[in-house]
């Protein structure tokens, strides 16, 4: 993230100044404690996806983030004035964190290696060509139904109610749609007028299927008999199976061979470290390291 001069003048706090002569690269000023362009590009990318997305929508988060750079940098200051940094304690956290952001950026650039070295676009038409079978979509249709259940009701009772509202909705006495809100016990279509919304063959159960793709758009079925009761069932549309064009998918292929790509490179490195033979373990230490850990409360 690079901040642009104009904003660079919005960030300013009221006892901070800037300095002219590097008006473009300074954020924020007092004294020799400066925030600059570098600062901001690396409290940026320290930040999760949420927060990252709350900066881009809301112009008070940049300036927010400026001065919680300031403020750290100050405290900083004010640490090192009064010896924190010499602490023994203090230096070793220091390392350790440097080792974690060392050991994150390293293993960042293998990853990027990884994808840089390989052409995933040729590898991304190979897996396509390959695979092609993974990118034929199935049989889909749309389609409303209406329930009438055998869960309380007698199976003779719900055949006659579907087959006497059948010949209401197909004398035109009343829409689909309205007779599903009125009488269908499917809870979960019911209020939407039956509708199903578009599914692929193999979703459905046996019998209920069979009828939704041997239907014509617009037919309104007979009676189909499910474990789940009687059903009246209306198909708006077919949409038949086909192979999705390698341009379709292509984005989504080599999405998941960069994914792959990084990760394997990732496990390589890693792996490469735990094989070495040479590293010596004093398992002893450990253990009665062990030992007092498991011995130490939640509050050390």
């Amino acid at each position: 993230m690079t901040i642009p001069r104009t904003l660079a003048l919005a960030l300013l706090l009221a006892s901070c100044t800037v300095p002219a002569l590097a008006a473009e690269d300074i954020i924020l000023s007092d004294g020799d404690i400066t925030v600059t362009r570098a600062d901001l590009d690396a409290a940026f990318a320290s930040l999760n996806t949420q927060q990252r997305r709350a900066l881009r929508e809301q112009p008070d988060e940049a300036q927010a983030l400026a001065k919680r750079v300031f403020f750290r940098k100050a405290i900083s200051r004010f640490a090192e004035a009064e010896g924190f940094d010499e602490d023994p304690r203090t230096a070793l956290v220091v390392r350790q964190r440097q080792e974690s952001l060392l050991a994150r950026e390293r293993l960042r650039q293998v990853e990027q290696d990884a994808v840089a070295d390989q052409s995933v676009s040729r590898l991304a038409r190979e897996h396509y060509q390959a695979n092609r079978r993974e990118y034929r979509t199935r049989e889909e249709a749309e389609a409303r139904h209406i329930l009438f259940s055998t869960a309380e009701t007698d199976a003779g009772d719900a055949r006659t109610a579907a087959e006497e509202l059948r010949e209401r909705i197909a004398s035109g006495d009343i829409e689909f749609a309205d007779a599903a809100r009125e009488y269908s016990e499917d809870p979960g279509s019911s209020a939407s007028g039956g509708d199903l919304g578009r599914f692929a063959r193999g979703r459905m159960v046996g019998p209920f299927e069979d009828t939704v793709f041997s239907l014509p758009p617009g037919q309104l079925s007979q009676p189909v008999e499910t474990e789940f009761g009687f059903h009246l069932i209306e198909v708006q549309n077919h949409h038949p199976a086909r192979q999705r064009d390698f341009e379709e998918v292509e984005d989504e292929i080599r999405a998941q061979l960069a994914q792959r790509l990084r990760r394997d490179a990732r496990n390589n490195h890693l792996s490469g470290l735990r094989a070495n033979e040479n590293v010596a373990v004093n398992w002893e230490l450990v253990e009665r390291l062990q030992e007092r850990f498991s011995a130490t409360g939640d509050d050390g």
